[in-house]
């Protein structure tokens, strides 16, 4: 009978343990009550749900998240169309307030291309790369850069912590 009482309590004990970590994204904030956030839950899932099962788009790199019943859509999406059907298709689920889309469309073409400084081969030096593009052309220009010196021990007046008006031998 002792036997049976321990694994009992045991499997009490691990129920309850179970169930508090279950509900605990469930908790209230300040904010929100437990059934508000609950049904925020419920929300993005049906929200997810219905942009998934899309036939005519997948809304693969869309995001969702809702907060007291408005929906945020963020992401990208390759067309217009695509932005614009999935914040049509996100205001019919059901207990949606508001839809706020955040979605943006991916560039299209050769209009992005890399900028800012890289490595050349020599030691020491750096090549800046400059890209202006308009529709039908680009422009790349590129400037060699000297190395900046970081000795400064040589030129008193580059280092930071001497006064060039203070004898250096009281310098600390």
């Amino acid at each position: 009978m002792d036997t049976k009482g321990k694994v009992f309590k045991t499997l009490a004990g691990a129920a309850a343990a179970i169930a508090i970590f279950g509900l605990s994204g469930c908790l209230s904030t300040p904010d929100r009550s437990a059934g508000r956030v609950l049904d925020d839950k419920m929300i993005t899932s049906k929200v997810k749900g219905v942009l998934d099962d899309s036939p005519v788009y997948k809304f693969n790199d869309v995001k969702v998240a809702t907060y007291k019943g408005v929906v945020q859509l963020s992401g990208f999406v390759d067309t217009e169309d695509q932005r614009r059907k999935a914040g049509e298709v996100t205001k019919r689920v059901e207990w949606v307030r508001e839809v706020v889309n955040n979605i943006t469309v991916k560039p299209q073409g050769d209009m992005l291309m890399p900028t800012g400084r890289s490595t050349t081969g020599e030691r020491g030096t750096t090549e800046e790369v400059i890209v202006t593009t308009q529709p039908g052309t680009t422009t790349i220009t590129t400037t060699n850069i000297p190395p900046r010196s970081t000795d400064r021990s040589t030129n008193p007046s580059s280092n930071p912590n001497t006064n060039p008006n203070q004898n250096p031998s009281t310098n600390p």
